[in-house]
């Protein structure tokens, strides 16, 4: 199978009247509900299955410098992304949370540091997109191979950790996937900054925003119609929380989901590629 193709990406469409300070101060305070919430995530769907193909494509060095775009974004981000946390911290505080919960939530200048460090650390890894894991020859001379692929687009429903929002949009943006994140309601505020500067990260590399998106709301309703397979855009869901929660995500979901209670892994996938390249196999 070649791999190498690849097809040219558009650079998105920006509104120029708004900076990247006014749009991490949005993602801290939008929310939506009810109706409005089905069509944002159909939306949030749709345009993440639109882009699944150009991502597919991406050669190693166009994941790479958005990767790299991303992390300085994020550095760059620190005051916007420590403001937000402030915020949810106090939440959480006049809530009652735990020492320990809140030691989790909080992040400072040190910690917004790892999270931009661990999306280089990222950049740097191998592109998985395209290695042969196995190969045999079949008696007719027909050669065989393994090949990794995208999984397509991947829907990660995560708890109230922040660094997980930048960690988790690395991995699956490496592995060349579309990535739909819902993180916990306590790091709402959080997430959304964080969120924000990955998104002013794939845009300054010419990467669309769409590549990667989130959740714009706390409502419980949201894992539900991600779990629903938002009309079959998702191709799979990582739930990465406890056993329980994880055995209720298989109860309900209409797509396939992936266990990994304790970790986020490169996101690439062994199977018929129908989706990306229709009529191609690996």
């Amino acid at each position: 199978m070649n791999i190498a193709l690849r097809k040219p990406i558009e650079e998105p469409k920006v509104q120029e009247s708004k900076t990247q300070e006014s749009k991490i101060e949005e993602s801290r305070t939008e929310e939506i509900a009810g109706a409005d919430l089905a069509a944002t995530m159909r939306t949030i769907g749709a345009n993440a299955r639109a882009v699944a193909r150009t991502l597919a494509l991406l050669g190693p060095d166009q994941k790479t410098r958005a990767l790299e775009a991303m992390a300085h974004a994020i550095r760059a981000a620190t005051p916007a992304i420590l403001a937000a946390n402030r915020e949810d911290v106090a939440e959480a505080q006049a809530a009652g949370a735990t020492a320990a919960f809140i030691d989790r939530l909080r992040v400072d200048e040190k910690r917004v540091a790892a999270m931009a460090d661990s999306v280089d650390t990222v950049a740097a890894l191998p592109d998985p997109v395209g290695a042969v894991i196995a190969g045999w020859d079949r008696p007719n001379g027909m050669r065989i191979e393994q090949v990794r692929v995208p999984l397509g687009v991947i829907g990660i429903i995560y708890e109230s950790r922040p660094n997980v929002t930048a960690d988790a949009a690395a991995l699956g943006f490496k592995a060349g996937n579309a990535v739909i994140l819902r993180g916990g309601s306590d790091s709402f505020r959080s997430a959304g900054a964080i969120h924000a500067a990955i998104a002013a990260g794939l845009s300054s590399a010419g990467v669309p925003e769409t590549a990667i998106q989130r959740v714009p709301t706390r409502d419980r309703d949201a894992v539900g119609l991600m779990l629903s397979g938002l009309d079959g855009a998702i191709d799979v869901i990582v739930p990465r929380a406890a056993r329980d929660w994880w055995r209720a995500c298989r109860q309900k979901r209409a797509c396939r989901c992936l266990r990994t209670s304790t970790a986020i892994a490169m996101s690439t996938w062994t199977r018929p590629l129908t989706r990306i390249w229709p009529g191609r196999s690996c």
